[in-house]
Order: structure tokens, then C-alpha cells, then sequence
């Protein structure tokens, strides 16, 4: 029998320890970086274009606030509160190529942003190793939807 105690041998339950990612996760966070990075100029083309987006319709729904002082009634976001509308007014303060990559770029961080909470929140009292591995492959199993919704130029990553 061993004098070592379980707090000197068991480091994963340590909320304080480090342990060295995976070589092979840190290629795979890379994988899915450098796919959201490259999907960005993709969503701009579709946006500046009409093309599918729906940053386009809510420029519009900005636009119409500032011009009228009040929501279009059948505008794209209609059936959500007149807030909504107003918090679009930004958008139309730059050009839509600009508006777009800001608008990405925050999609990307409320997807990053859920996959730390996830992490942080619902697997606490897990190994680490094992904690990290289940993020990386929620992400990767999630990157084709939530570049879809990207794309879409959607608001429901926020949600």
C-alpha cells in the first residue's frame, strides 16, 4: 500500500491544473478556426449580393427605424419585439461588406463562447482530458450547421 494520498496522485479533479492539450486536438481547434475564418468571405459575397442573407433584411429593418421612426410592419423582424429592430439601427451606419464581417465574426464568438460555457458549466466534474475531447468533437459536429447559420447571416446563435 502506497503513503501517497489521492489528492497527490489524482491532478484531473483539480480545478487549478493544467494538462497540456492533445497534439492532435490542437490541430483539429485549428481545422475548425481556419474553417470559420474562410466562411467569412463567403458570407459577405452572399450578403452584398441578396443572395440568401438575412444581414441584408435587417439593414433594411435599421434603415426604415432611422428614416421613419418606427418599425416596418412586414419587415423581417416583425414578429419579434419593435427592439429588435432598433438594435439593427447600427447596421446601417457602415457598408453591408462591413456590417457583414462584424456580424460573422460575432456569430463566431457567441459559437465559441457556448462551446467554453459547455465546457465550463455541464462538465465540471469531469477529467479534463475527457471534458476537452467531448467539446472538440461538439464543435466539429456542430461546424456544419452553425456555419450554415453563418452564412444565413441568422441572429440564432445568440439565442
Amino acid at each position: 500500500m502506497s503513503n501517497t494520498s489521492v489528492s497527490e496522485t489524482d491532478h484531473s479533479l483539480s480545478a487549478t491544473s493544467w494538462v497540456r492539450p492533445e497534439r492532435s486536438h490542437l490541430w483539429l481547434w485549428l481545422f475548425m478556426l481556419i474553417v470559420l475564418i474562410a466562411a467569412c468571405p463567403w458570407a459577405v459575397r452572399r450578403a452584398s449580393r441578396n443572395r440568401g442573407s438575412d444581414v441584408p433584411k435587417f439593414q433594411f429593418a435599421g434603415q426604415y427605424v432611422v428614416d421613419h421612426g418606427t418599425r416596418h410592419p412586414t419587415s423581417a423582424l416583425s414578429r419579434y419585439l419593435p427592439s429588435l429592430d432598433v438594435a439593427c439601427v447600427p447596421l446601417t451606419w457602415i457598408p453591408i461588406e462591413a456590417s457583414t464581417s462584424l456580424w460573422y465574426m460575432f456569430n463566431v464568438t457567441c459559437w465559441l463562447g457556448l462551446l467554453r460555457t459547455i465546457r465550463k458549466e455541464f462538465l465540471v466534474n469531469c477529467n479534463r482530458r475527457f471534458a476537452d475531447g467531448v467539446i472538440l468533437t461538439t464543435g466539429l459536429l456542430g461546424l456544419p450547421l452553425a456555419v450554415d447559420g453563418f452564412l444565413l447571416g441568422g441572429f440564432h446563435p445568440l439565442m
